[in-house]
């Protein structure tokens, strides 16, 4: 999981912040804002190996990302920091997402379907 440090964002559940995460390349800095199990993506005392695992998880693997798609995505090879920024980690199972400092997104802007 290189080139994921010095990345600040919102973790969301649709319209709602849930956590708050910074990465920087000396440590993961994660603050949850819920409790509630449904809505939260990792709990507040998860390792930050532990959340570069998820986050990694939240990616197109690239074993799977061919050149269509790199070209979709406006790369010339392979980047899983650059295709989790442009996804914003969202995963059609569920209605969680990373909102990056400074986005005024919403959940109907990220939503897959």
């Amino acid at each position: 999981m290189t080139g994921f440090a010095n990345m600040e964002c919102d973790i969301m559940y649709k319209d709602e912040i849930t956590g708050h995460l910074v990465i920087t390349d000396q440590h993961v800095e994660y603050h949850a804002y819920t409790n509630d199990k449904y809505k939260i993506l990792f709990p507040e005392n998860t390792l930050g190996i532990n959340i570069l695992r998820i986050i990694s998880e939240r990616v197109i693997p690239e074993c799977r990302c061919d050149q269509t798609m790199l070209d979709y995505f406006g790369l010339h090879e392979y980047n899983s920091y650059e295709i989790f920024r442009q996804t914003h980690g969202v995963d059609i199972d569920d209605f969680k997402w990373f909102r990056f400092a400074g986005e005024s997104l919403t959940w109907n802007d990220v939503r897959v379907r």
